[in-house]
């Protein structure tokens, strides 16, 4: 891993303007909100853009026509936080416990089952980072995956 200063909202930004053009064509609403306009953590850039992108990419296509995905940045002393929410798709509890440590099946649009792929390799890269993920959600909100990091690494 390439540990370097790296600024979360410009990855973030380009991680969301990606998403931006297929979410239009299934009429799904993307915003950002970040609580600085630059935010520095120590991590791997090509990791962190993955991971975003992951993230992304699963509420893309978990949320349902018309519906809105969130993507939250918040630096809060030495941690640094981002959420990812959508609304509509909802995982239980025992999907929740699961969702981290391989593929899980869950409901997609309508009755369509699908699979989620790439959540073990986000937790993976969040614990690298020395971080958490977990996974919120509610049948009326929708889904929010929370990454925090700390902005300096504890070791080299």
């Amino acid at each position: 891993m390439n540990f370097q200063s790296i600024d979360l909202v410009k990855v973030a930004l380009g991680c969301v303007e990606e998403i931006s053009t297929r979410a239009k064509e299934q009429e799904l609403t993307v915003d950002f909100v970040a609580s600085n306009p630059i935010v520095q953590a120590e991590a791997d850039e090509g990791e962190m853009r993955f991971l975003m992108e992951k993230l992304l990419e699963n509420a893309l296509k978990h949320t349902p026509k018309g519906g809105c995905i969130t993507f939250s940045l918040i630096v809060s002393g030495e941690q640094t936080a981002f959420e990812v929410a959508n609304s509509g798709s909802y995982i239980d509890e025992e999907g929740q416990e699961r969702i981290f440590s391989g593929p899980v099946a869950s409901p997609g649009r309508g009755s369509v089952a699908s699979v989620q792929y790439g959540l073990e390799a986000c937790r993976l890269i969040v614990k690298q980072h020395e971080g958490e993920i977990f996974c919120l959600s509610d049948p009326n909100e929708g889904t929010s995956f929370c990454v925090t990091i700390p902005a300096k690494r504890s070791f080299q």
